[in-house]
């Protein structure tokens, strides 16, 4: 009973840690350290004298692509670190980014040794984030005096101190909701993940985010999209759901097109401008991206190790080019891009083979609004993709296992 007590605290602090590690208005003055790093750091101190005594570790196939893809990133920050040095480009401000890199790979490879079921602490950290989150977004409706919760007086960010880290927070958060709520069998708490994955929505709208919002929206378009296309294929269905999915459906969308097509593209069209011009720095966000593109060229192999190499005014001027592929390869050069690439289209084809389709939805969400910002230093980001890796290779291979199961039925019955 009291392994099994430890067990649960373990997930809590964890789940709690996660959730506070966006809580940015928390952290410490001048620091970037708040509650939740400290919590994850207890966690962590836990874990590593609970495998101290353990005989065996399992190793997951998961957490061995991880360590293959940050053994590899790191060589490459090493390598560039090395180069910036020595063309006197170097930063001290690095170390922010490498400890942030480091942090989110001991937190990954503790979860997978401990042998946490991901799906029971992604549910809380669901919870964890939906309950308060939505409470804060619908009390400040009814009353301003709640505290530093709005940027501007116009963009809702909670406990951030930015509505992009809370956007980018919630883009995930969302997904986790949603896939919890067609995993659960309980009528009630269906209700409740409806009722929570609404507030969800409710606060990321009220972010303004434009990136958030075409992340949503083209990521639940090709998840309907998918829906509709393994509906077809089943080959198994009563008339009314074949004419319904392959008629009807089509039909309502084509007339759909016809009439409501001019303007829906209109509406797409705003808002991939509004994505571009965020916060009205639609022109500052080009200089970015070409001057990040320009610190390029000074170290395109290798990079120039971890920091930010971009800037208004110029290359090296101190500033992120608010797009992760950019930032990644000044931080890891073109050898680091091509491996965080190569890992990403393993886990969108492991996620493909697993048929998961809402996960596949949220890694295209994800997609879409690291285009936009700098995503590689959240744990969560990290936390999130191995959790949809972790669910496609488990589900991958239990279809597996059935379907080798059902192959010796049928040998030994002949």
């Amino acid at each position: 009973m009291m392994v099994m007590n430890e067990r649960k605290l373990l997930v809590i602090l964890f789940a709690a840690g996660i959730v506070l590690t966006n809580a940015t208005q928390l952290r410490f003055a001048g620091l970037p350290i708040g509650p939740g790093e400290l919590l994850l750091v207890v966690w962590m101190g836990v874990v590593f004298l609970q495998l101290r005594y353990q005989k065996a570790l399992h190793i997951k196939d998961s957490l061995l692509l991880y360590w293959l893809l940050w053994g590899m990133l790191l060589f490459c920050f090493f390598w560039g670190t090395m180069i910036s040095l020595y063309q006197q480009v170097w930063q001290s401000a690095s170390y922010y980014n490498l400890l942030a890199y480091l942090f989110s790979l001991m937190i990954i490879s503790c979860l997978s040794l401990s042998g946490i079921d991901i799906k029971r602490v992604m549910k809380l950290v669901f919870y964890f984030t939906a309950i308060p989150i939505s409470l804060l977004v619908i009390a400040y409706q009814f009353s301003s005096g709640l505290g530093p919760i709005w940027f501007g007086g116009v963009r809702f960010m909670g406990w951030s101190t930015n509505p992009n880290q809370l956007a980018f927070f919630l883009c995930m958060i969302l997904f986790i909701g949603v896939y919890h709520f067609f995993e659960s069998r309980s009528l009630m708490e269906k209700g409740m993940l409806i009722v929570l994955c609404g507030g969800v929505c409710f606060a990321g709208i009220e972010t303004e985010s434009d990136a958030l919002k075409a992340a949503w929206a083209s990521s639940f378009g090709v998840f309907l999209f998918l829906s509709w296309i393994n509906q077809v294929m089943v080959k198994r269905s009563s008339y009314a759901t074949g004419m319904l999915v392959k008629i009807i459906l089509p039909l309502l969308v084509l007339f759909f097109l016809i009439f409501f097509g001019k303007s829906m593209f209109l509406e797409i069209s705003s808002t991939i401008q509004n994505v571009f011009s965020e916060g009205d720095q639609g022109e500052d966000r080009v200089t970015l991206w070409i001057n990040g593109i320009l610190a390029v060229f000074t170290s395109p192999l290798f990079g120039l190790g971890p920091g930010t190499y971009s800037g208004i005014f110029g290359p090296f001027t101190g500033m992120e080019a608010h797009n992760t592929f950019i930032d990644l390869v000044t931080n890891a050069g073109m050898v680091g891009m091509v491996i965080y690439v190569i890992f990403m289209f393993i886990v969108y084809w492991r996620t493909i083979l697993a048929k998961e389709w809402l996960l596949l939805s949220a890694l295209i969400a994800l997609s879409v609004y690291s285009m936009f910002h700098f995503v590689l230093r959240y744990p969560l980001y990290w936390l999130f993709l191995f959790f949809v890796l972790s669910i496609a290779i488990d589900s991958d291979e239990a279809s597996g296992r059935h379907r080798r199961t059902v192959v010796n039925k049928r040998f030994k019955e002949e």
